[in-house]
């Protein structure tokens, strides 16, 4: 009895394994079409792209990151668009002004879309993108990168700053926070 399970467990494994080599061999490539027509997204870049074709890569805030094939004449408003659009966190006054949806694409370019919180809320501000530390919220001061409530409202505490080298005064601000800090901020 012993001897015909072993042989069974045998059996399984070899039938399991020629499974896997025929499916291996056999499947065809899957990838996914976004859209209606010849523009495909491919799951992994293949070696060499056909003539007169190209390929993109985008990420970032959009839907469906990855590379996508394009015929010459293609831009990056259409990159955009067959990635799914943007999403919500989307960081929409830098794309509206760093980013031109009309450049035509080139072969093997990537096209990356910020975040919001990437931006440290500088593009919120309006002012050449910084944070004036004289009269800034506690919100505002805390869309900057390493700053929490706690070290905004120490920010806020220390008020008036005749200079942006006066941060290093603040409680929990070192060199390091302040280089990372300084071309977010003005007084």
């Amino acid at each position: 009895m012993k001897r015909i399970f072993f042989y069974f467990r045998i059996f399984i494994v070899l039938l399991l394994l020629l499974i896997g080599v025929v499916a291996t061999f056999l499947l065809p490539n899957v990838y996914y079409v976004p859209s209606e027509g010849a523009i495909r997204f491919l799951g992994e870049a293949p070696e060499v792209s056909t003539p007169g074709r190209m390929l993109a890569y985008i990420s970032g805030a959009v839907v469906n990151p990855g590379v996508y094939e394009f015929s010459s004449g293609d831009r990056v408003g259409n990159l955009i668009e067959l990635a799914g659009g943007l999403v919500a966190e989307a960081d929409q006054a830098i794309l509206q002004k760093d980013i031109n949806l009309a450049n035509l694409l080139s072969d093997g370019q990537h096209v990356y879309i910020p975040f919001v919180q990437e931006a440290g809320g500088a593009s919120a501000e309006g002012n050449q993108g910084t944070v004036n530390l004289n009269t800034a919220t506690i919100e505002e001061l805390m869309s900057l990168p390493g700053v929490g409530e706690s070290t905004a409202a120490k920010i806020q505490a220390a008020r008036p700053f005749s200079q942006i080298e006066d941060l290093l005064n603040v409680p929990g601000i070192g060199e390091a926070k302040f280089t990372q800090l300084k071309d977010l901020v003005e007084v």
